[in-house]
């Protein structure tokens, strides 16, 4: 944006930029008003002691006051003691030096900003999925590229409006937007396809597409052969996640998942972007990763115009020559993998790409070192069937594919885990209600 100044005023007014052409959110385009707020405060305010009233100083006294206590913090509990915390509001210029105020002029090594929990569950599983959270690896340009895009729990129209034109334009070209998110949000409103979930269903629904994209053959099966690995291990996962059992987890009905499969299987590029509706949840990590899983086993990894990713966060594509992947055995929530040793949370099935080394995964892919070598055993055999339990989370138990093909674990039998739970949260899969095999 540019600010004009008219007369003794102030306004905003449109700049030829490369990523919003000219567009600005609401926020953007009311910002000099705060110039004129009659509540503004124009000089810095500081209380003498704690309880005393607030009193207009000068910017030197504020400035020496501040510097002052910092550096008394600093020699009397060390320099650990003072945290510098940022936002996603400020600018790269912004954010580079109050990280070179932090680790230069303070010398501490706490410096964070609210992405921490903004995207920490997307970051998470982007890390997992592909190690690395790259941020968008592509220009927004890209977008109307996508023939289709998955947009789950996002509503960019009234939280980020500058990029809808990106997806008005990928409409025009003949592309398909489907929204996920349980309200019918603006964006959901232009949006080819509106799948209403239920709060908290999300990665009931990416394993319930990734049913029907099995079962109806929309799957690369070249793309999985040779990029990936362990996806049997998932298929068999997901093989109870039948269309009307998923439509009463999800409230979505079966037409309506079966289209949204069909749109992005049959798509020669597709997109997935994740958002904090899906993220910040205490599943975050797995819905992601849930989603991520569909989208490498329909292909769209690894080509222009596609990709998984969260808005605004859009995983790289792994080079072919190391994206064989592997499906390892992880629970991002589960107990199993922390210090806490709750019998709540089993994760469901979700594929991952990694650009990383075989003997980087073999050890990342292992409890924590602090499990006796007993435990860790117990650990890794319970894990290996948590397929066939269905927890009180709607997903099941979850796996993930990595960059590695020399890890193999031997499946114990389904009596493993029969124990490692109470009786009240047990929750074994009835033979009668399990459907044909997919067909291979």
């Amino acid at each position: 944006m540019t600010l004009v100044r008219n007369g003794n005023r102030i306004t905003v007014s449109a700049r030829d930029f490369p990523t919003n052409k000219g567009g600005l959110c609401r926020k953007g385009w009311t910002a000099a008003e705060l110039l004129e707020a009659p509540d503004r405060l124009t000089t810095p305010l500081m209380r003498d002691h704690k309880g005393d009233q607030l009193r207009k100083v000068s910017w030197d006294e504020a400035l020496e006051r501040i510097a002052s206590e910092m550096q008394s913090i600093s020699e009397i509990y060390g320099r650990d003691a003072v945290a510098v915390f940022g936002g996603g509001g400020l600018t790269n210029e912004k954010a580079y030096l109050l990280g070179k105020f932090a680790r230069v002029a303070l010398r501490t090594a706490n410096i964070d900003y609210n992405g921490r929990f903004c995207m920490a569950s997307a970051a998470a599983a982007g890390l997992r999925a592909f190690g690395i959270d790259r941020g968008l690896p592509f220009p927004i340009e890209d977008i109307p590229g996508a023939e289709a895009i998955l947009l789950v729990g996002s509503n960019p129209a009234e939280t980020m409006p500058p990029i809808m034109q990106y997806f008005d334009e990928q409409q025009r070209r003949g592309g398909q937007l489907i929204v996920a998110d349980p309200r019918r949000t603006a964006t959901a409103a232009v949006a080819a396809l509106h799948l209403e979930l239920s709060p908290g269903s999300d990665a009931a629904l990416a394993n319930g597409l990734l049913h029907v994209a099995i079962q109806d053959g929309l799957i690369d099966r070249d793309s999985i052969a040779t990029r990936t690995a362990g996806f049997e291990t998932v298929r068999r996962v997901v093989a109870s996640s039948w269309p009307d059992r998923v439509e009463r987890i999800t409230g979505v009905p079966e037409r309506q998942l079966r289209l949204a499969a069909h749109m992005l299987g049959e798509a020669r590029t597709a997109m997935l972007l994740t958002a904090r509706g899906a993220e910040q949840q205490s599943h975050g990590v797995d819905n992601v990763l849930s989603f991520i899983n569909l989208m490498l086993a329909l292909g769209h990894a690894g080509k222009a115009f596609s990709g998984s990713s969260r808005h605004r966060r859009v995983c790289e594509p792994t080079p072919r020559s190391s994206s064989r992947s592997r499906i390892v055995l992880a629970a991002a929530n589960s107990s199993l993998m922390s210090r806490k040793q709750s019998s709540k949370n089993y994760a469901a099935p979700v594929l991952e790409g990694r650009q990383t080394t075989a003997a980087s995964l073999t050890t990342a892919s292992l409890p924590p070192t602090g499990c006796s070598g007993r435990a860790r055993r117990w650990i890794i055999r319970a894990l290996l069937v948590c397929f066939s339990i269905i927890s009180e989370h709607p997903m099941g138990a979850q796996y993930f594919i990595r960059s590695n093909t020399a890890h193999r674990l031997k499946r114990p039998t389904a009596t493993t885990l029969s124990t490692s739970r109470p009786a009240a949260s047990r929750r074994i899969i009835s033979p009668v209600r399990r459907r044909a095999e997919f067909p291979l």
